[in-house]
């Protein structure tokens, strides 16, 4: 008899002890024991993304150093974005709350300071570093240096750039550039630090061909556009709207050098639209459609115009050149297809290196320069090249006397007339 009673006590608890089983834990040290195995599951099941903040930003390596700011641009989200599916377009937000913090390092000035944005993931964000924090690199010390960390404000996750190390800074370099350019020829980009308006930076370029170098080359931003520096000559005559161009300086080691073919050298300027890390042109009266390039003629002392290519989406002026010097972008203007004569009257190839060849105004790739003798036989046929070395189209170096160039710009033929001395 007790045996029956006690299976139909069984029969009734077996089925309550396995219904209160499935309801959960009934005593707090099995809550925690059940909490531990759960996270454990979590992490090792959950991909990695779902644990941290991931920041998406192109490093910026380098800053121009005259009255630019630095623009630093990216996403954050909790899930790892592809920069180029955010390029042209801005993703609808909704995620969590989310905030962004740039801290950057000046020099070595000791100084540290920080800019916080917030918004919704996936959040663009977009700091611009003011000029005044912009210093040229110190030594080895770059002229800045920062990091960005990502916070959700609802769950507390995080996110860094470059590393989750607090003390890991991404170094800005400031200043000049120097590369070695090989005899195979090279392409250098020396970035603005101005964002490009899909995550990237705007460059100014060069671009060597082969049989170019061997050389050292440095650039080095030498005057912004509009404002007075004492380091780059100042233009003057009717045709300046302003005497302060945006200046590059380009130097060789040696000293001089000339580029056996033509380099294209690719310049930017700031553009009519305000952008992050850069001024306006409104701001300084005049329009993109009233600058032009020019380079700068070390002999006689004076701004040249320079046939240039100019792209209103990118805000670059695109020339070619044949030596170091400054190169700049002025507001100017229009210019006639005679302010494109060279500046020589008379040559001297001797090789010394000084006023040894008739230079023109960066003429176009496709136009042709002819040279005559006196008694009008043309001696030099040159085409995509703008300067004559003396010689005629047999490399021999010409007589001493009088020769006639004539060139063509915009359909117009331009004639004149220079000396060579041996």
């Amino acid at each position: 008899m007790l045996k029956k009673r006690a299976l139909r006590t069984l029969r009734v608890l077996i089925p309550a002890a396995l219904w209160l089983l499935a309801r959960g834990p009934l005593f707090a040290f099995q809550s925690v024991e059940r909490a531990t195995v759960t996270a454990v599951v979590v992490l090792t099941q959950a991909p990695l993304s779902n644990a941290v903040l991931h920041i998406a930003h192109n490093p910026a390596q380098r800053a121009l150093r005259f009255s630019r700011g630095l623009g630093l641009v990216g996403v954050a989200s909790h899930i790892p974005i592809s920069l180029s599916s955010f390029a042209g377009s801005k993703p609808s937000p909704g995620g969590d709350p989310l905030q962004v913090t740039l801290t950057y390092k000046i020099a070595n000035t000791g100084i540290q300071k920080t800019m916080q944005m917030q918004g919704t993931d996936p959040f663009i964000f977009s700091f611009t570093v003011p000029p005044a924090d912009i210093l040229t690199d110190a030594g080895s010390t770059p002229g800045l240096a920062y990091r960005l960390d990502a916070l959700d404000l609802l769950n507390g996750k995080t996110g860094s750039f470059p590393s989750t190390d607090p003390t890991q800074f991404q170094p800005v370099n400031v200043g000049p550039m120097t590369f070695h350019v090989p005899a195979g020829g090279i392409s250098a980009t020396y970035s603005t630090g101005v964002s490009d308006g899909h995550f990237g930076y705007l460059y100014t370029r060069l671009d060597f061909p082969p049989s170019s170098g061997p050389v050292d080359v440095t650039i080095d931003e030498a005057a912004a556009l509009g404002q007075p520096n004492s380091l780059v000559p100042a233009a003057f005559g009717s045709r300046f709207l302003s005497p302060y161009p945006e200046a590059y300086n380009i130097t060789t080691t040696p000293p001089n050098y000339q580029f056996p073919v033509p380099v294209t050298l690719t310049m930017w300027y700031p553009s009519s639209q305000q952008t992050a890390g850069a001024p306006s042109l409104g701001m300084l009266n005049f329009s993109e459609s009233q600058l032009a390039a020019y380079a700068y003629d070390q002999f006689g002392s004076e701004w040249r115009p320079a046939s240039a290519n100019q792209s209103l989406s990118n805000h670059t002026f695109t020339t070619r050149i044949i030596q170091g010097s400054y190169y700049g972008i002025f507001p100017s203007a229009a210019l006639q297809p005679e302010d494109f004569r060279p500046p020589q009257k008379i040559i001297t190839p001797n090789g010394d290196g000084i006023n040894d060849v008739l230079e023109f105004g960066n003429l176009d790739a496709d136009a042709t320069i002819d040279i005559y003798n006196i008694n009008g036989r043309r001696v030099r046929h040159l085409q995509g090249v703008f300067i004559w070395d003396a010689r005629d189209d047999s490399g021999s170096i010409v007589e001493s006397g009088v020769y006639i160039y004539q060139y063509s710009k915009d359909g117009k033929v331009v004639s004149g007339v220079v000396a060579v001395a041996k």
